[in-house]
């Protein structure tokens, strides 16, 4: 299993949050982990193919050569 987390900061939010996108076999995720009001939180997104993140990143990529 291999894991990379990215820190992000929300506006409205009182602390950091982590999304972290893991991979296990041929299976990715993204997790988002944090606090809210002042509680931990965690939400696990739905599993994505590879080809369903390639599309994804091509799409950030998009965004980003605009």
């Amino acid at each position: 299993m291999e894991s990379i987390d990215i820190k992000l900061r929300a506006d409205n939010s009182s602390g950091c949050q982590e999304l972290s996108l893991t991979n296990e076999g041929d299976d990715y995720w993204f997790t988002l982990t944090g606090d809210y009001r002042d509680k931990p939180i965690q939400i696990d997104f739905d599993t994505l193919s590879l080809c369903e993140l390639e599309d994804m990143k091509a799409a950030i990529e998009l965004i980003i050569n605009h």
